[in-house]
């Protein structure tokens, strides 16, 4: 059995005097990395973003979406006659993007994506906001968007838009674990 007087004699040899004592951790540290401040719609500027950034908007895909589309999917899509894509970017950094499509009097959000650290401040509204009013001022009449019937955040959001539903497609989304998910058909009237 250990003698106490030795050990704590042992223990006063060691102590440095005026040193702050260290702190002792039983398991090693879980903190996730924080990133930096979290930024707001008014400190966002949106751009427009060319072909050859496809790696980037993948990049976001991935962050925001289970199945994420690959760089050389968004360089076609990208290319496609009528394709839109924008760029919110907060001092060189890109936090989300929108992918959409015109065709005739008529648009289509074909995916749009906010990094997980920067949703719920404003950007993806200031994304829409600015796509709608490109859409306007080319006298586009409707904007649509598909969304997963389970993602009540997504369609609170369109709705909030001023989207409203005017269809539903039957198991389109296919979920983990072979379960498919309905689309809802979401369209906004671009007055104007």
């Amino acid at each position: 059995m250990p003698d106490a007087r030795n050990f704590a004699a042992h223990l006063a040899a060691r102590l440095v005097e005026d040193a702050a004592p260290e702190p002792l951790y039983l398991r090693p540290p879980d903190a996730k990395p924080q990133h930096h401040q979290v930024p707001s719609a008014d400190s966002v500027s949106i751009r427009q973003a060319s072909v050859g950034e496809a790696q980037i908007l993948a990049a976001l895909h991935a962050e925001c979406f289970d199945n994420a589309w690959s760089a050389t999917e968004f360089a076609k899509l990208m290319a496609m006659p009528g394709a839109l894509s924008f760029l919110a970017v907060e001092g060189g950094e890109p936090l989300a993007f929108l992918l959409a499509r015109r065709a005739a009097d008529e648009a289509e959000i074909l995916s749009i994506g906010t990094r997980p650290f920067a949703r719920r401040r404003g950007i993806a509204k200031k994304l829409m906001s600015h796509l709608a009013h490109e859409l306007r001022q080319a006298g586009l009449a409707q904007l649509f968007i598909e969304v997963a019937a389970d993602n009540a955040a997504a369609r609170a959001l369109y709705a909030e838009q001023d989207f409203a539903v005017t269809g539903r497609r039957k198991a389109y989304y296919e979920k983990p674990g072979g379960k498919r998910e309905d689309a809802v058909v979401m369209m906004k009237a671009l007055a104007r």
